[in-house]
């Protein structure tokens, strides 16, 4: 079972990215070697079209021992506003795009162009956007997380482990001007999730399809 490590800051600058060894292929999405690499990935107040247009450069790039993948051109549609901050350790580049789509608000589409392909980041509210299926089944709220939290926008933080658990996140907008300070080591996403709903006054449910949804207290 792979830990994975989190960290939302209130304020940051600087972006970070590196690459491991590419993991087993897996999952649904376009059969691109490098989207099953795990990667290391630190964003600290990072412009979106930049952070996409890295990926893009990531996905074509070979990895030890696999040759280059196929070109991927990133498309982002205006709408995608704010700024990105998230770290998160050792998780796949699928599994990172999704995590900050999540924080974004945004969804990706993928489509085949010859032998390349472009990806198109879309505003979520963008309803005839949302065209990709995602078939990959919800993780494990009992997976083990580091998590660190200063002064973090509850939301933020809540739809990042929605994407990163593969999971859709309902937050009642009364929520969205709390913030958090937490830190966690190998604590279950479930408790995790109890103890910020606990500091910012709110609660959670899972429901029968996986979805996580927050309301005020």
């Amino acid at each position: 079972m792979t830990r994975i490590r989190l960290f939302v800051a209130a304020v940051a600058v600087g972006v970070a990215l590196s690459t491991a060894v590419p993991a087993a292929a897996g999952g649904e999405g376009p059969p691109i070697p490098a989207l099953d690499h795990r990667i290391s990935l630190e964003l600290r107040d990072a412009v979106p079209q930049k952070v996409f247009e890295t990926f893009g450069k990531l996905l074509a790039s070979p990895g030890k021992g696999s040759p280059a993948g196929p070109v991927v051109h990133v498309k982002v549609k205006p709408g995608i506003e704010g700024k990105l901050t998230i770290c998160l350790r050792d998780v796949t580049v699928r599994t990172t795009l999704r995590a900050i789509c999540e924080s974004l608000e945004c969804s990706l589409t993928w489509r085949r162009d010859g032998d390349d392909y472009l990806l198109v980041v879309s505003p979520a509210k963008d309803a005839a956007a949302r065209k990709e299926t995602n078939h990959e089944q919800p993780a494990s709220l009992d997976q083990p997380v580091d998590l660190k939290l200063e002064g973090a926008k509850l939301t933020s933080v809540l739809r990042t482990v929605g994407g990163i658990t593969n999971r859709k996140v309902l937050i009642d907008e009364a929520l969205d001007d709390r913030v958090v300070s937490l830190t966690v080591k190998e604590t279950p996403v479930r408790e995790v999730l109890d103890r910020l709903c606990s500091q910012a006054g709110c609660t959670w449910a899972e429901t029968k399809l996986g979805v996580l949804t927050f309301s005020p207290r």
